[in-house]
């Protein structure tokens, strides 16, 4: 679980309805309610903070995500994400990097 105090707006998470996850960006937060709209493919719907829970960072979780690693094999470049193209390996820039 995820506290509500530690989401933001981009993040990647888990979501879970039922007994199916998606992985999708957060694109708004209702504190009063405690509800975050989660982006994945082309729909968005509202979770319960209960709902949600971090992705595992592994190698496989970044490159499915569309981070690619650097030349010199110590990080991975994390993609700009836009709306339209959330979690899409061909919207890429290499703005911030996560060491491995």
């Amino acid at each position: 679980m995820i506290k509500l105090s530690e989401i933001k707006t981009g993040d990647i998470v888990n979501a879970r309805f039922e007994d199916v996850i998606n992985t999708g960006e957060v694109t708004e937060i209702d504190g009063a309610e405690k509800k975050i709209l989660v982006a994945h493919g082309d729909q968005e719907f509202w979770y319960s903070v209960d709902d949600l829970s971090p992705i595992p960072l592994t190698v496989n979780t970044l490159e499915t995500l569309g981070f690619m690693l650097s030349p010199d094999l110590l990080l991975y470049a994390i993609p700009k994400r836009t709306k339209a193209a959330c979690c899409s390996p061909t919207a890429m820039s290499t703005g911030r990097s996560v060491k491995i």
